[in-house]
C-alpha cells in the first residue's frame, strides 16, 4: 500500500480458525506469514450476520496466535470493526467497544462495501508502521557491529605450473577435510 510518499505491505490472512496452531486447516501456513508482520489488524464482523460473536472471534484468533507463538501476542494491534453500515451493526459495536478499549485497543469502525472509516484506517496503519519502521532502523543502528579480527594463519596462494595452485592457509583447509 502506498500512502502519502511511505508503503507498507498488507497481508490478508483469512482462515485462522481455532486449532490453527495444532495445524488445523491451513493453521501453519497462515500462521508462519503472522510471524513476519509488524502490525496486526483484527477485521471483525461487527454486523454478526451470520450469528458470529466478534469478540469471541477476536479472541479465538489471539489465543491461536499466542499457542502457536508467544511472541506474537506482543505484536501491535488494531481492531477493525467492519460492515458498519449494516443493520445492527452499530449497537453491536457499542456492546464490544468497552471491552476493546478496556484491553487497550484502538477500534476503527469501518464500511469495506460504503468506504465509511477507510480514511482514518488507512491514516493509521501508516503512523503505525512509520513508528515501527523507525524503531526496527533505530536497533539495527545502534546494533553492536563485530568485526572478525584477521586470520591467525593467513591465506597464501601459489602457483606450481600451469594448471596446477596450491592454496593454504585461512579456513581453506578446514574447509577441504570436511569434503569427502
Amino acid at each position: 500500500m502506498r500512502f502519502d510518499n511511505f508503503s507498507f505491505v498488507v497481508a490478508d490472512l483469512p482462515g485462522l480458525i481455532e486449532g490453527a496452531h495444532k495445524g488445523v486447516g491451513l493453521g501453519h501456513q497462515f500462521l508462519r506469514h503472522v510471524e513476519r508482520t509488524a502490525l496486526l489488524v483484527h477485521m471483525v464482523d461487527i454486523a454478526s450476520i451470520e450469528g458470529r460473536d466478534p469478540i469471541r472471534d477476536f479472541e479465538v484468533i489471539n489465543e491461536e496466535l499466542k499457542l502457536y507463538n508467544p511472541s506474537l501476542a506482543g505484536k501491535p494491534q488494531i481492531v477493525v470493526a467492519n460492515k458498519i453500515d449494516l443493520p445492527n451493526a452499530k449497537e453491536n459495536l457499542e456492546q464490544c467497544l468497552p471491552y476493546w478499549q478496556k484491553l487497550g485497543y484502538e477500534v476503527f469502525a469501518v464500511s469495506a462495501l460504503t468506504g465509511e472509516g477507510l480514511n482514518a484506517l488507512v491514516y493509521k496503519m501508516a503512523e503505525l508502521m512509520k513508528g515501527i519502521q523507525q524503531k526496527q532502523f533505530q536497533e539495527w543502528v545502534e546494533e553492536e557491529i563485530v568485526v572478525p579480527s584477521a586470520p591467525q594463519n593467513p591465506l597464501t596462494i601459489e602457483r606450481l605450473d600451469d594448471e596446477t595452485w596450491l592454496v593454504k592457509g585461512g579456513d581453506t583447509e578446514q574447509l577441504v577435510n570436511l569434503i569427502n
